[in-house]
């Protein structure tokens, strides 16, 4: 009889030790629970039996852990799925393996590397392909900025414009009367790139009355379309002319009292399609 062992649990001081991986304490046996998972094994005493009863959670692209124990391992490839985007699952953790390729072209995946099906053409997902990956180089876009190959609208920057005179993307390039105004780009086919164009839109936004030269001052909000950025006067010439569009200006005098105001947009910006202020 361990006389000392009772003396210590019968007064609470005993302190269980843990001299192996069974869980066990040395002293009285009692088994240690719950236990502290790290890794598979417990921080408090050891123990590393886990049998991983609750199954498997993907951990990353490699492996996956228990749902216990924390415990990682390989996952598992199971059969072949012949899927249209996922070659194979992991057996435990169900996490799902796309198709690996070696021989991309612009016009097709290919061959599987895993499973050898075959794929003879992409799966475009805004310009890209989700089986495989591949970008589309957008080698053939039409009048609309829509590229036949991959059905995406090629544009960028803040604004865009599809059809017309001013079709292009417009790209922030400063300011002149405090008005932000972007440059027109249209994408090269050729160089993958964007190539400035003729044209500036200039971002009307006054809020409040504002001179800016002359006899009157102005609040305001639209947009117009030049080809000259060094001089944009804001005043009632935005009311004629082409490359006017959705221009509203109220009129002050400079005391700041309210004298008129007016809208007018362009005959050539009336039906304007894609993305404008």
């Amino acid at each position: 009889m361990n006389v000392p062992l009772i003396m210590a649990l019968l007064a609470g001081r005993h302190r269980h030790r843990y001299k192996d991986s069974s869980g066990n304490c040395s002293a009285c046996g009692k088994e240690h629970f719950p236990h502290n998972w790290q890794d598979g094994q417990c921080v408090t005493c050891g123990y590393a039996g886990c049998e991983h009863t609750n199954g498997w959670v993907r951990y990353n692209s490699t492996q996956h852990k228990c749902k216990i124990c924390g415990h990682r391992s390989e996952h598992v490839r199971g059969e072949f799925l012949h899927g249209d985007i996922y070659c194979q699952n992991c057996q435990d953790c169900a996490m799902q393996f796309k198709h690996s390729f070696s021989e991309i072209t612009p016009s097709k995946c290919g061959t599987c590397d895993v499973c050898q099906d075959t794929f003879s053409n992409h799966t475009w997902n805004n310009g890209n392909c989700s089986r495989c990956g591949y970008t589309c180089k957008h080698s053939n876009v039409g009048s609309d900025q829509v590229c036949t190959i991959c059905g995406k609208t090629v544009v960028t920057g803040s604004y865009h414009v599809l059809y017309g005179t001013y079709k292009g993307s417009y790209i922030y390039a400063g300011k002149i009367n405090g008005q932000s105004y972007y440059r027109q780009h249209q994408y090269n086919t050729n160089t993958g790139k964007w190539d400035e164009k003729t044209y500036y839109l200039v971002v009307i936004s006054i809020n409040t009355p504002t001179q800016f030269g002359g006899d009157y001052a102005y609040t305001g909000s639209g947009a117009a379309f030049v080809t000259n950025i060094d001089s944009f006067p804001i005043n009632n010439s935005l009311f004629s002319g082409n490359g006017r569009y959705n221009i509203h200006l109220k009129q002050y005098s400079l005391s700041g009292d309210f004298i008129a105001e007016g809208s007018y947009t362009s005959d050539d910006c009336t039906n304007l399609i894609g993305e404008l202020p």
